[in-house]
């Protein structure tokens, strides 16, 4: 399922469905992850996002009868946590990963995420919701972070 994301109604309480949220808060998890690599250029600090994999869990069992059918087919061909947990594990441990920032992974690969994860402005008004939000500087503590 490809997210739309509107920055203007994050919280969508009139249309809530379950997987359109989740496939939301991926999108959102990318582009804040770009703009959070983008801000610490310079740092030495990395940042990268990631696919775990379809991890078999109860993600979909609030979805309806289609969300409970896939939820069952996802127990029996999902991978485990452990294996979802691998592409994690490598991003911030293996020695191909040091300096590697501001990329996406999947299977322990640098790949392509969504096209609409590459929108610099919207991910640069993300981090600026997600700090008003949360009380949080948008500037703070990334700025205060030193160079080299």
């Amino acid at each position: 399922m490809k997210a739309k994301l509107d920055l203007f109604d994050v919280h969508a309480p009139r249309r809530y469905a379950g997987l359109r949220t989740y496939s939301r808060s991926k999108l959102c998890n990318v582009l804040f992850t770009y703009e959070l690599a983008r801000r610490l250029e310079g740092t030495g600090i990395t940042a990268n996002a990631l696919h775990p994999g379809l991890v078999a869990s109860n993600i979909l069992k609030n979805n309806g009868i289609l969300g409970r059918f896939l939820n069952m087919v996802l127990g029996v061909k999902g991978i485990s946590a452990k294996a979802g947990a691998l592409t994690s594990v490598y991003a911030a441990s293996s020695p191909e990963m040091e300096g590697v920032s501001g990329k996406y992974l999947d299977k322990k690969q640098v790949v392509r995420s969504s096209t609409c994860s590459y929108d610099e402005a919207r991910a640069a008004a993300l981090w600026e919701l997600s700090a008003s939000l949360t009380g949080i500087p948008a500037t703070s503590p990334v700025s205060s972070l030193p160079v080299g």
